[in-house]
């Protein structure tokens, strides 16, 4: 049931994505599997995911999320499915840089960090379609409204953590 016990009729996965649909993505969770679900949050970058005991649970109040590895993961859709980042010495795995570059109002450079590493996360085809639905701003309209802060004049990929029904 969604948290605010309202039936919403049949969704499109899309419109469920978008719109933060808890009760339709619980259900897609069951249906890829919950070991699929962590094996790809993992291979987008976002380690620190894991599944509560009741995977029920998942989207309803799992541990809350650090935002960074978020936003992270949700950076290989705007790049055709790669991770772009530095490897970590101790784990060899990519990781987020904050700061490529850091120059003073003069122009003298201050800071470089411009050593990047790629690793493809997911498919093409995969990061393409997922980028296409967070790009839809009339799909987002139903919980977000028209107009809202997520229209930026240009296509961009968006999602809010939460909605209307949770």
């Amino acid at each position: 049931a969604n948290p605010d016990g309202k039936y919403l009729g049949p969704l499109s996965l899309q419109s469920a994505l978008v719109n933060n649909r808890l009760a339709p993505l619980t259900q897609l969770l069951l249906q890829v599997g919950p070991a699929n679900f962590v094996s790809t949050a993992h291979s987008l970058g976002w380690n620190g995911f894991s599944l509560p005991p009741d995977e029920l649970e998942t989207f309803f109040g799992g541990e809350p999320v650090d935002p960074l590895e978020a936003a992270f993961a949700f950076s290989a859709f705007a790049n055709l499915g790669l991770l772009n980042g530095q490897l970590a010495a101790q784990s060899g795995e990519i990781e987020p840089v904050l700061a490529l570059r850091v120059e003073d109002n003069d122009g003298n450079l201050l800071f470089s960090n411009e050593v990047s590493t790629s690793q493809p996360a997911v498919s093409a085809q995969l990061a393409y379609l997922v980028h296409d639905t967070l790009s839809d701003e009339p799909a987002r309209w139903p919980s977000l409204g028209f107009p809202n802060p997520f229209e930026i004049g240009r296509p961009a990929g968006a999602f809010a953590a939460r909605s209307a029904d949770g």
